[in-house]
């Protein structure tokens, strides 16, 4: 007779792969960018490598970007069954390593901007703004918000 504490032990058991990607490519990339905080729908993010900091527009990123697990599913072809692993929609979500490997992947393929006042106001085509002397003034009128919540507590280190 089956134990009913073995009905939910075999339903979690093997459910859920491993963590990751939602393009599964991803995960063998390094990053090398930080998140440092997230307000609304921007983010302030440091590459690690260079100290350049950068505001990315996050709500435009590519689901590729998202993280959660995948489920090991069978499939059978002319060879017999085979083991894959597909990934679970319902755990996605943007994480901290999706933004920064999204801003990482925009910097790397120059798709950067430093206009302040386009991309703010959605005049650009570019998702990442980087942050420079000349253009701190403007961030710090422009994004107000997004600088008070890395001054905040929750930030602090």
């Amino acid at each position: 007779m089956i134990k009913f504490s073995e009905i939910f032990e075999s339903y979690y058991d093997d459910d859920e792969g491993e963590y990751g990607f939602k393009e599964s490519s991803f995960d063998d990339l390094k990053i090398h960018f930080e998140l440092l905080c997230s307000k609304h729908e921007y983010s302030l993010v440091k590459d690690k490598k260079t100290g350049i900091n950068y505001i990315t527009y996050t709500d435009n990123i590519n689901d590729s970007y998202q993280q959660g697990y995948s489920y090991k599913s069978v499939d059978y072809d002319e060879d017999g069954g085979y083991t894959y692993y597909e990934f679970n929609d319902d755990t996605a979500e943007l994480t901290e390593d999706g933004i920064a490997l999204f801003t990482q992947e925009e910097v790397k393929n120059d798709r950067v901007t430093e206009d302040v006042e386009q991309f703010a106001n959605g005049g650009v085509d570019e998702e990442v703004l980087r942050i420079t002397k000349e253009n701190q003034g403007l961030i710090n009128t422009h994004f107000l918000d997004l600088i008070k919540e890395f001054f905040s507590e929750k930030y602090r280190k």
